[in-house]
């Protein structure tokens, strides 16, 4: 993945299809902070369920194809240039929420918890720092993650998750 300018390019192309997604990961702890704070492997976006098949007709289109399928948890499309979207159906949950299925259940983004950031001088929609730290934990950081974590807890004063103190 390089820069913001790919970003833009595959939020542009999810929008002029009709589907309007969320930021997360190590682009959505960018958008917080507005910058781009590290290098960046793939973009995260939270997305319907019922986009799905549009999603991926549009990415097809322009050259991605499904690199890992793991649905209805998450899927990844790659293009043979290295950019690589991770695409996190979720379903309309209770009072706004969003549910998106994992292994051990389901996760809850609650729409109190969807904010915008800035990508680039671009208004994107992220999940809150507070949410995206709290899906920090519970599992055994890898070295981007202790960066994205590091970077929000300064940016925002929250506590970081045990494993990361």
């Amino acid at each position: 993945m390089t820069g913001p300018a790919a970003v833009h390019g595959l939020l542009n192309l999810l929008e002029d299809v009709g589907i309007e997604c969320v930021v997360a990961g190590g682009w959505g702890v960018d958008a917080l902070v507005g910058r781009q704070t590290r290098d960046h492997g793939d973009l995260d976006v939270i997305l319907p369920a019922d986009d799905e098949s549009t999603a991926i007709e549009a990415l097809t289109g322009a050259g991605f194809e499904i690199s890992t399928d793991w649905r209805p948890i998450r899927f990844a499309m790659t293009h043979p240039d290295g950019r690589e979207i991770d695409l996190h159906p979720v379903r309309q949950g209770p009072a706004g929420s969003m549910i998106q299925e994992v292994f051990e259940g389901h996760l809850t983004y609650p729409a109190d918890e969807i904010t915008t950031g800035i990508i680039d001088r671009r208004l994107v929609r992220c999940i809150s720092a507070a949410l995206q730290i709290r899906f920090h934990d519970g599992y055994e950081p890898q070295e981007k993650d202790r960066a994205d974590v590091a970077t929000l807890c300064a940016a925002t004063g929250l506590e970081p998750p045990a494993a990361y103190r």
